[in-house]
């Protein structure tokens, strides 16, 4: 009898909940290490390696030489957990708690390493009620003591600074000369300004915070591009590549937790529920005679997203909507009491925002549609994972769609998604646990993420061919197939697995028969990697007897209802994809059970 043949494509992703004889032959039973591609099949990966600046490992190609550069490359020093990281400006800085655990220091990576931003020293005012205020780049001096000056680099302030209204904050300086102390007359020129009411003081940035940073031009000016940022135990910063600086906003307990953009408002959150903005166009005002407002939600904030023209707060249990272009036309919506967003895992994506509640993974847009949160979710597929994992953070890739949710336990969910239709499910693990990160083009226009983990270091994913130097571990397992009937036996004689990949790699296939009952001959299937097309590859880094794709067969000894696999891989590798199954197969007797 002549021999079939079945061939499907590998995609669709994690399918945890389908009963095993209707699961799509495409989709996956578990993996690690692999996402669903936004061109089909299921992509490699889990590669990473540190990061402080230096020469970055895998700019060798040789494996003792990047054995070399990994060793120079530190952790962020100090003690604990990385509290944060940032890309800005063509540098990627990161936050940590210093050796004594007393305070948080920031840190600059370099060709060098890592460099301490020494946070910048202030002097402390009242009395700013003259007409013109005091401005970034004047120079301040004490008509008494001549040689008494400074250097205004930022001006934060509470009030209206006016010839009526007390304006109180501080005076970030630099270039200080004399001993500046509380009642000295602050001078621009012949005017008296201000009144200092203490000397030059250094900040004090305290421990434990939990970063997260946007940035943006509020000002216009070119120059005037900046990073802001929050951390739930220090007032709200603003960093320009030299100074980091703290503002007032006159809250008693004054640690904003969240913090956004929208309409050139700068948007902070408080705990107890406390949604602030700035003054239009001046992120450190935060004066309501400026227009700055306060709005109780009457619940704390978990996360805080700019989506167009609005400003999306997520509580626990509950979602708002702040509508409006300015501050006489802001108006809160309740959206929803029915869920809410967990901290840290609300993403803006396209048009919607995606989040993860109790339910699962949720658009705030399907949520209104369908009326409920159980309706709404994306994430049926894998639902059982969300109730024995516990959520770190995300991420959001968008060159490639992929959310990254991080869970607390070395592993991360990947969903991948062609601008809001979800492809499909994957996973990763990791060789260290990953507590924060960016995502989001450099400079140059390139997709980059960076992660802090509990061991201090920072690692930058999808770079290099390894976890670090440690080979990556790569399981799918995909579903029994059973062609021609699930009651229809038939004699399995080959596989032929089709991949791309850049380099030559060897993969491990696993047959399972009759769901599991019994397994067939564990093979190694070898696959030629870095063909391309005539015209559209560079000379160097093509071998001449691969293919754009490559495919390798094993023969198979066994007869069952169906079929399914598991393709293992576990070395260093650059990433490749698994596109695509075909089963050559023969039928046999009819079970009758």
């Amino acid at each position: 009898m002549s021999q079939r043949l079945n061939y499907y494509p590998l995609l669709g992703g994690l399918d945890y909940t389908t009963a095993p004889l209707f699961v799509d032959p495409g989709r996956a039973l578990f993996i690690k290490n692999y996402a669903c591609d936004l061109n089909g099949g299921y992509r490699q990966l889990g590669q990473y390696e540190r990061f402080d600046g230096r020469t970055a490992p895998s700019s060798s190609s040789d494996p003792a030489q990047q054995e070399i550069y990994r060793a120079l490359i530190t952790a962020v020093p100090g003690s604990g957990p990385v509290r944060g990281v940032a890309y800005f400006n063509g540098t990627v800085y990161a936050w940590r708690d210093n050796a004594g655990g007393t305070a948080t220091v920031m840190h600059k990576s370099t060709a060098g390493g890592w460099v301490a931003i020494t946070a910048a020293s202030y002097i402390p005012f009242n009395l700013g009620n003259t007409s013109t205020a005091i401005v970034e780049g004047n120079t301040i001096g004490n008509a008494a003591v001549p040689t008494k000056t400074a250097v205004v680099v930022r001006v934060v302030y509470y009030g209206v600074w006016d010839a009526t209204t007390t304006a109180t904050g501080r005076l970030y300086v630099t270039s200080v000369v004399g001993a500046w102390a509380a009642a000295d007359p602050i001078y621009v020129g012949a005017t008296q300004r201000a009144t200092a009411t203490g000397g030059v003081t250094t900040q004090t940035i305290a421990p434990a915070g939990q970063y997260e940073t946007i940035q943006f031009n509020f000002y216009g000016a070119s120059d005037k591009f900046r990073l802001y940022g929050v951390d739930g135990v220090n007032p709200a910063f603003d960093f320009d590549g030299t100074y980091l600086c703290h503002y007032t906003t006159g809250m008693t307990i004054d640690k904003p937790t969240h913090i956004a953009q929208n309409h050139n408002y700068l948007w902070l959150t408080f705990a107890g529920g406390s949604l602030q903005n700035s003054a239009v166009g001046d992120p450190s005002g935060f004066s309501p005679r400026l227009g700055s407002a306060e709005i109780s939600l009457g619940e704390d904030v978990t996360n805080l997203v700019a989506q167009k023209d609005t400003l999306v707060c997520y509580g626990r249990n509950s979602v708002f909507v702040l509508y409006g272009n300015d501050s006489s036309s802001f108006q809160l919506k309740s959206f929803t009491r029915q869920g809410g967003g967990i901290s840290r895992t609300a993403q803006y994506i396209g048009s919607e925002v995606l989040a993860l509640d109790d339910s699962g993974l949720l658009f705030l847009q399907a949520v209104q549609a369908y009326g409920d949160f159980n309706a709404a979710t994306v994430s049926d597929q894998v639902r059982p994972v969300f109730d024995r994992q516990t959520p770190s953070f995300t991420i959001m890739q968008r060159s490639n769609g992929r959310y990254i949710l991080f869970w607390d336990d070395k592993t991360a969910l990947v969903c991948t998604l062609a601008g809001t239709k979800v492809l499909g499910y994957g996973n990763a693990g990791y060789a260290h646990q990953f507590v924060c990160g960016w995502s989001g083009e450099d400079t140059g226009g390139d997709d980059r993420s960076f992660v802090g983990a509990d061991n201090g270091f920072v690692y930058e994913l999808d770079k290099g061919d390894s976890q670090d130097g440690a080979d990556i571990e790569s399981i799918l397992r995909i579903p029994f197939n059973a062609l021609g009937g699930p009651q229809s036996r038939k004699r399995w004689h080959k596989l032929r697995l089709e991949i791309i990949s850049p380099s030559s790699v060897t993969i491990r296939i696993a047959p399972e028969f009759d769901y599991g009952l019994s397994s067939g001959l564990v093979q190694d299937a070898d696959f030629i990697g870095g063909g391309g097309y005539w015209d559209s590859v560079a000379w160097d880094e093509f071998t001449w007897d691969g293919g754009a794709s490559s495919s390798s067969t094993i023969y198979l000894d066994g007869v069952s209802p169906n079929i399914g696999f598991v393709i293992y891989h576990n070395d260093k590798a650059t990433p490749f994809t698994l596109v695509a199954v075909g089963l050559s197969w023969t039928p046999r007797s009819q079970d009758r059970d």
